[in-house]
């Protein structure tokens, strides 16, 4: 899937990967759509520059940022 993604005031162009785990219909006659999407962006290009050192004088946040969303879409239906 592609689109925008926008974080504070920085809208950029992403890939989303998208797996289709299952479509079923629950208990009460809905249809529901489990999916797993995926991505990597870079915090820098969004003009996140902040540094976090812990005690040790490690890095804390990284650059790449993975992104993970577990998703249950349901069709709507109308009356």
């Amino acid at each position: 899937m592609h689109g925008n993604l926008s974080i504070r005031g920085v809208s950029l162009p992403v890939d989303l990967d998208v797996d289709v785990n299952g479509i079923a219909k629950d208990p009460y006659g809905n249809t529901k759509a489990g999916l797993t999407i995926l991505t990597r962006i870079n915090r820098k290009d969004f003009g996140l520059n902040f540094h976090v050192l812990n005690e040790a004088g490690n890095l804390l946040a990284g650059d790449e940022v993975r992104i993970e969303a577990e998703v249950q879409l349901a069709r709507q239906t109308t009356a």
